[in-house]
C-alpha cells in the first residue's frame, strides 16, 4: 500500500479591519485543502510577536499606505517575519503604489474589485511558492505606461481647474464644465482614491510632484 506524504497546509496570517470582511475571506481560504487561516487580526498594528509562525501574512486594506506607510516599504515586516511572504489585497486600481510595492519585492497583489477566489488562492500559492504574483488587472496597470493613465481625461479637467482656480467655489468650478455640484465632488473623491492623497492641495501638490499640472510657482516667477 502506498502511503501519500502528508502535507501541511499553507498558514495564512489575514489582516482585515472589517468583521464582516475578515470572516468572509477567512472561510473562503479555509474552503481550500491545502490553505489555513491560522490568525486573523483587524489592524497592522494588532500583529504580535506570537504570530511569526506563518507562510503568508495577507493584508486586505483600502490603500496600502495604511499598512506600509507613505514610502510603501517593507522593511518593518520583513524584519519581523523573516520566512513569511506578505500579500496584499487592495481597493486601490493607482499605478505609483502598485508599482512600488512590486519594486519593494512584495510577493503578491491583488485588486479587491476584480477578486474570484480561484484568483486569489492561486495567487497565494503562487508567492508561498516564491514566485511574485500579480493579478491579471494589477499586471494591465503595469504595463500601461502613459503618463496620465491614473486619471481620466474628465478628472484632470477637474485637476487643471482646481490648480487653476481653487480659491473659486467648487460650484462654480462644476457649472464650468457643465456638471452637477455632486458630479463635480465624486470626481474629486475618485482622483483622492487613486492617488492615496486627500484635500485640495494635497491633491493638486501631488498632480504637480508627477508631471500632470504646471507649477505655479515656476510660472509666476
Amino acid at each position: 500500500m502506498i502511503i501519500e506524504p502528508v502535507t501541511e497546509p499553507i498558514r495564512i496570517g489575514l489582516v482585515e479591519a472589517d468583521a464582516f470582511s475578515r470572516e468572509s475571506l477567512s472561510l473562503m481560504l479555509n474552503a481550500q485543502v491545502d490553505l489555513r487561516v491560522v490568525m486573523a487580526r483587524d489592524s497592522p498594528e494588532r500583529v504580535c510577536a506570537s504570530d511569526q509562525d506563518l507562510d503568508i501574512l495577507l493584508f486586505s486594506c483600502r490603500y496600502p499606505s495604511d499598512v506600509f506607510g507613505e514610502g510603501l516599504t517593507l522593511d518593518y515586516w520583513r524584519m519581523r517575519f523573516l520566512s513569511t511572504r506578505l500579500v496584499v489585497l487592495a481597493q486601490t486600481r493607482a499605478r505609483a503604489p502598485i508599482a512600488a510595492l512590486a519594486e519593494a519585492g512584495v510577493d503578491g497583489y491583488a485588486i479587491r474589485s476584480t477578486l474570484r477566489t480561484n484568483t486569489l488562492v492561486a495567487l497565494i500559492r503562487d508567492a508561498f511558492a516564491g514566485h511574485q504574483s500579480m493579478c491579471a488587472a494589477a499586471q494591465t496597470i503595469l504595463k500601461n505606461t502613459k503618463r496620465e493613465a491614473d486619471l481620466t481625461i474628465r478628472e484632470m479637467q477637474v485637476m487643471r481647474l482646481l490648480h487653476e482656480h481653487g480659491n473659486v467655489s467648487r460650484k462654480s468650478l462644476a457649472q464650468q464644465l457643465g456638471m452637477s455640484y455632486h458630479t463635480f465632488n465624486v470626481h474629486v473623491r475618485n482622483i483622492s482614491e487613486k492617488l492615496e492623497v486627500f484635500g485640495e492641495n494635497a491633491l493638486v501638490k501631488r498632480c504637480v510632484e508627477l508631471g500632470w499640472l504646471a507649477d505655479s510657482t515656476l510660472i509666476s516667477a
